[in-house]
């Protein structure tokens, strides 16, 4: 998958994941289905922007860094660095809609465990995927080699 197409992808699987948390936790919250939608449609859509300048910015990264790219440690630091930006965009999200600073910081709070444990799945899985990808892709070069070899002998 071509690196945009995937960062696209990456994009649209975390914002979903991301918005069935939100809604959950700011349900749970505010006991209000009107609240809790309005509170996460404008925290994702400015999420989804910023995510995919994320997932780009790690891009140009790997590009350097090629033996970083799939390790943990780098998912690890990723996920950190993009926790750190969507608890910032959640607090004031929350602190529009609450106008409150402890009822936005314990919103935040209970959404951002949960986020940060799934977004940590979801890079290793995007990381499993290509691996799985890459040794698929391997094994038909192998049997395209195999029946040419097949053909020359005959």
């Amino acid at each position: 998958m071509g690196s945009k197409k995937k960062s696209l992808m990456k994009t649209i699987t975390w914002r979903l994941i991301a918005i069935s948390i939100h809604l959950s936790v700011a349900y749970l919250f505010t006991k209000s289905v009107t609240d809790a939608l309005g509170l996460v449609l404008a925290a994702n859509l400015f999420s989804m922007l910023v995510y995919y300048v994320h997932e780009r910015m790690w891009e140009k990264y790997y590009e350097k860094n090629e033996d970083k790219k799939g390790s943990k440690k780098t998912s690890i630091l990723k996920t950190i660095s993009w926790r750190l930006i969507a608890i910032t965009i959640g607090l004031a999200t929350a602190f529009y809609y609450t106008k409150s600073a402890i009822d936005s910081v314990e919103l935040i709070v209970m959404a951002q465990i949960a986020s940060t444990i799934l977004y940590y799945c979801h890079e290793r899985v995007w990381e499993w995927y290509e691996k799985k990808k890459l040794k698929h892709q391997l094994f038909l070069l192998l049997i395209r080699l195999k029946i040419r070899r097949g053909k020359k002998r005959a």
